[in-house]
């Protein structure tokens, strides 16, 4: 075959950073995988013990992988929120707008190999994408369980297109590609994101899946009244903390950036985003959100976050409202939330 391609360029084209190509092969991380599953350390997120044999039939199919970094900062502000919510979320579904690029690229790939198989993979597809992102010499593993980029930092998402055709195959379409050697750790001495996170919920290269805030306030089944005890730091929707920190965001976007995130306080805009959530009907949120992250949350619990946040703070204003309100499932938890104010 004649046909030539840049594939780092078909990526860059679509505005990723930067991306490489690894054998689709067993995960070097399999064994901290299972161990993690095996110990209950998934929380309610149960759809993880069946990703190992959804993984063996993926390898039976398809042979390599290329692996993307996309930028989430800068932010894309497309929610307009005063609350505290994670930099990733404030853009629309990042799932729907990467597999449009994918598809983009797939495109031009399959046009070349029409007959080889190609499948987008963006955080949907029961693959270790960190591991892929590691082997492919796209970055490390740091102590707050991100994937770090020397360059980039650790604020993007990671994006595969999974296909039959093997490296060697991909190797003659793409004869500028090398091979990146694999990342070392250089995270050095630093704690940074083990200091900060507010609930120790790190520890390096170990997270403690029920006392992240991410986990709290998205993935989270809980409604009753016992959650207000796992504290969210007024977190409405996931958790950025152990990234702002990090010398190698620092790096990239500039100290002063990354402090900027870490500022919040309630305000007369904040208060009025609380009372807007907690007096709209589940559909309805899930109707406004449903094209950005939050989605994935759902209506009833950003209500149980948005209480949280009332709680936390002690935001004795809302005592009159929340008495006036019937928030069905959460009215246990809302009583305990008006007594504590």
């Amino acid at each position: 075959m004649n046909t030539q391609v840049n594939i780092n360029h078909l990526f860059i084209n679509e505005g990723f950073l930067e991306s490489s190509i690894v054998e689709l092969k067993k995960p070097i991380s399999t064994s901290i995988y299972k161990a993690q599953v095996h110990s209950g350390n998934i929380g309610t997120m149960n759809f993880l013990k069946d990703h190992e044999s959804e993984k063996i039939k993926l390898s039976e199919v398809y042979l390599s992988a290329l692996v993307g970094l996309f930028p989430y900062y800068p932010i894309h502000d497309e929610l307009n929120s005063s609350l505290k919510i994670s930099m990733y979320a404030k853009s629309k579904d990042y799932h729907k707008t990467l597999s449009i690029k994918l598809s983009k690229i797939i495109e031009k790939l399959q046009n070349i190999y029409p007959k080889a198989k190609f499948l987008s993979a963006v955080d949907s597809k029961p693959v270790l994408e960190r591991d892929l992102a590691y082997r492919s010499g796209l970055g490390w593993i740091g102590k707050n369980t991100c994937l770090i980029n020397k360059k980039n930092g650790s604020l993007f998402f990671i994006a595969e297109i999974l296909t039959d055709l093997s490296v060697k195959d991909l190797k003659k379409l793409d004869t500028s590609f090398t091979k990146t050697p694999l990342y070392s750790d250089h995270c050095g001495t630093c704690t940074r994101c083990i200091d900060i996170c507010p609930t120790k919920a790190l520890k390096p290269h170990y997270l403690e899946v029920d006392k992240c805030i991410s986990y709290r306030t998205i993935e989270k089944k809980e409604i009753s009244k016992d959650v207000l005890k796992d504290k969210t730091h007024s977190w409405l929707f996931g958790c950025d903390l152990c990234q702002s920190v990090c010398p190698w965001n620092e790096l990239a976007f500039g100290k002063d950036s990354m402090r900027d995130l870490e500022k919040w306080s309630v305000g007369k805009n904040q208060i009025k985003e609380l009372e807007e959530i907690l007096k709209a009907s589940n559909k309805s949120l899930d109707k406004k959100y449903k094209e950005f992250p939050l989605s994935r949350a759902r209506g009833k619990r950003l209500k149980r976050n948005a209480l949280q946040v009332i709680y936390e703070n002690k935001l004795s204003d809302f005592k009159a409202l929340l008495k006036a309100l019937d928030l069905g499932e959460l009215e246990d938890m809302k009583s305990e939330v008006v007594n504590s104010l």
